[in-house]
This record gives C-alpha cells, structure tokens and sequence, in this order.
C-alpha cells in the first residue's frame, strides 16, 4: 500500500522489510547511517521488472529528520559510492523518469533499498 505524501509515494506497507534493513519506516538515523555503505558495485536496475514498484521517500519524512545534517556526515568513500548510485539510477530510464515526475533529479538520491519482493526504495535528500 503506499500514499501520496507532497507528490512523492511513499510507502505505508509493513511488508516493505529489505535486504540491507532499510524501509520507508526506517528513521533518519538509520539512513544517514546506512550513505556509503551500499557496495555500488552489485546495483543491478538494468532488469527491473514490469511490477517493479518505485517508492521515493524523503528524508524530511523520516523519524529523527535534522534538516540540513545529510551531506555533512558524509566522508569521501561515502560521496563516492553516493556519486556511483546516482549515476546507475540516472542511466535507468524507469528510475530517471520517476524521480523527475515526482520532482527530484537522480544526484538527490542519499540510499537505496529493495524489498523482498524486488520494489525499489529510494532515499532522497529533499531538502539539500
């Protein structure tokens, strides 16, 4: 189930749990944490299904939000790997489209997750 939250779905189903932890309930913490750690290297979005759901959720949504503190915790491994799935998000047409519909523009991606039935999450900086 999802809801639209500022033009942006964002997910409300308990069933989004994902493989590196992170989910749309995950707090901002969780998040900021979690920049850098994804091993760009094994993204894959070239073969995203046509049931593939696309969910995009704000950091400003999240539980603990401090506005303005996402780019500061960053080091420069992790802007490296941020730059890396940015660029494999923007070269997927499915993923570029949808972050442009919902007003964001790939280099606003911070993390992503997959949930156990493959739907995409994309963590965007909203506010940077």
């Amino acid at each position: 189930m999802a809801s639209k939250t500022n033009g942006t779905t964002t997910s409300t189903s308990a069933d989004l749990s994902v493989s590196n932890s992170l989910s749309s309930h995950s707090s901002y913490s969780q998040v900021i944490a979690s920049i850098g750690n994804t091993d760009t290297a094994m993204l894959d979005f070239k073969n995203l299904g046509s049931k593939t759901k696309i969910y995009i959720v704000p950091l400003s949504k999240l539980k603990g939000y401090k506005g303005g503190s996402a780019s500061a915790t960053r080091s420069t491994e992790a802007a490296a790997k941020v730059r890396t799935l940015d660029a494999k998000i923007a070269a997927n047409a499915s993923l570029a489209a949808k972050l442009t519909a919902e007003g964001y523009a790939p280099d606003k991606v911070v993390a992503e997750s997959t949930d156990a039935k493959g739907n995409i999450i994309l963590f965007v900086n909203d506010r940077a």
